[in-house]
């Protein structure tokens, strides 16, 4: 977990979860999302909304030493 960032970061299934998109997501949507294998070069970024600036994804890779990867971003699916 990233405290300032509000992140759920797992090197090893190359993907990060914001704190809303867990807290708002439907719970399928969460499984279904841990369950994906995503390719070794890539890194996938689980938001609530996409980020204004999409940079903050290189950022959060470089934070985590994972500068080779490439970032991904993708929507949660929220309840309403």
């Amino acid at each position: 977990m990233s405290q300032r960032r509000m992140l759920w970061v797992s090197r090893e299934l190359r993907m990060a979860f914001s704190h809303e998109a867990v807290q708002d997501a439907e719970s399928h949507w969460l499984q279904r999302a841990l369950s994906e294998r995503v390719p070794p070069t890539d890194f996938v970024f689980h938001f609530s909304q996409v980020p204004e600036d999409l940079q903050v994804c290189r950022e959060i890779l470089a934070e985590i030493g994972l500068t080779s990867l490439v970032p991904y971003v993708r929507v949660a699916t929220i309840t309403a």
